[in-house]
């Protein structure tokens, strides 16, 4: 007789986005360095990927295991690193997306919409 066992954890969602953004905070399991205006944030190339194609696109594409993405590039001067890519982001845009990105919200979106205009 074959018995059948199920287990079931409620908060899993919250548990695991709250995880991810702790990790991130504490600079835990990081994998990648996105920078912005001179600020350079640790954060996690899984969560980053599955929020964009297009940020899943430079991940692919960028030459070796930890990549730092300069997302703004007249800032950045004359560092040199493994891997560069570049876009235009400021830095409180950035840290607008993480939040987004780790949190599934942002609650002071309205105040930085110009930039997206």
């Amino acid at each position: 007789m074959t018995s059948h066992f199920a287990l079931q954890w409620n908060s899993y969602t919250n548990n695991v986005c709250e995880g991810f953004c702790s990790l991130q905070k504490n600079g835990e399991f990081v994998d990648m360095t996105l920078a912005a205006d001179g600020h350079f944030v640790k954060v996690h190339q899984l969560l980053v990927a599955l929020s964009s194609p297009y940020l899943k696109s430079l991940i692919s594409s960028a030459p070796c295991q930890h990549p730092v993405i300069f997302l703004n590039y007249e800032r950045v001067g004359k560092i040199r690193l493994t891997a560069i890519i570049y876009t235009n982001v400021s830095n409180s845009t950035l840290m607008l997306l993480l939040e987004y990105i780790y949190t599934g919200e942002v609650l002071k979106w309205h105040d930085k919409t110009t930039q997206w205009g």
